[in-house]
């Protein structure tokens, strides 16, 4: 088994195999933006994930979101350890100044497994509307009913709880028939009233949920996500425990659907034309 040693931000000098692909200015922001939402709404294009009004509203958000950081003043140095960061999910689009305090590397010290952010701080976000269910099944075609029955049944995940009424992102697309693999994150909080029998869910931050090996069975894989070898546990769950789980996470504000998030903080790398570009996010 490979061995790791941990450098901390407090009494280490930031390991070059970190901090040449951190992003730290606003040149490499941009170029940065520039690369990687070419890729994405190039795969969104060539894809039949999402429909063309989905890839319409993310292309407009995305520009608007590289205008905005063009136009905004940035510190032109960050000391070691300070990096920017950037997501893209159906909350909208945000630029956050981030701070790493720890990491593991190998023991060369060439490659760094994994890292420990402790300060975030948001900077800037342009957000994507929040629809009624009203507005929604307006713009679909369908029922109001139907558009309740899919929250209800966890068709719909990316949606927010607005006092007792649920507001749907515009990135939300009518949901496809059968089971979609899922993901939640949770992060930094912790998660009250959890559902019986999950009281478990605070020692880790992550929960992936994908079909079981039988029709009526599916599969979480919980996980702390910290170090190199992170706490991990497997559940099997019937599609009742499976609709109270992911109901539980779809109506906490402070878990997130995290299947439709891309989050950079790494460089993109330049393609190497004799080698296939690696996609590291």
């Amino acid at each position: 088994m490979a061995k790791y040693i941990e450098v901390q931000a407090d009494i280490d000098r930031l390991p070059d195999c970190i901090g040449d692909r951190l992003i730290t200015t606003k040149e490499e922001l941009l170029w940065d933006i520039d690369q990687r939402t070419k890729s994405l709404l190039d795969s969104l294009a060539s894809s039949n994930r999402h429909t063309a009004r989905y890839f319409s509203v993310m292309e407009d958000l995305l520009k608007v979101f590289r205008s905005r950081i063009a136009h905004t003043i940035l510190p032109r140095n960050l000391e070691d350890w300070w990096f920017y960061s950037y997501e893209i999910s159906y909350h909208g689009v945000g630029l956050f100044l981030e701070h790493m305090g720890s990491a593991w590397l190998n023991e060369e010290q060439t490659d760094s497994d994994s890292q420990t952010i402790d300060q975030i701080f948001p900077l800037v976000f342009i957000p994507a509307k929040m629809l009624s269910v009203d507005e929604y099944a307006k713009l679909y075609e369908v029922e109001q009913v139907t558009v309740r029955q899919w929250i209800r049944r966890c068709k719909l995940r990316t949606v927010e709880k607005a006092g007792k009424e649920w507001r749907i992102s515009e990135l939300t697309d009518v949901p496809k028939r059968g089971f979609e693999p899922a993901q939640y994150r949770w992060r930094g909080r912790t998660l009250e009233n959890l559902p019986e029998g999950f009281d478990f869910l605070n020692e880790y931050i992550m929960a992936t949920l994908i079909k079981g090996d039988t029709a009526d069975t599916y599969k979480v894989l919980f996980t702390d996500g910290s170090g190199p070898n992170p706490k991990k546990l497997a559940y099997e769950l019937t599609n009742e425990e499976r609709e109270r789980l992911e109901s539980f996470f779809i109506a906490n504000p402070d878990v997130s659907f995290a299947s439709e998030s891309h989050h950079y903080w790494w460089k993109k790398k330049e393609p190497d034309p004799d080698e296939s570009e690696e996609d590291d996010e």
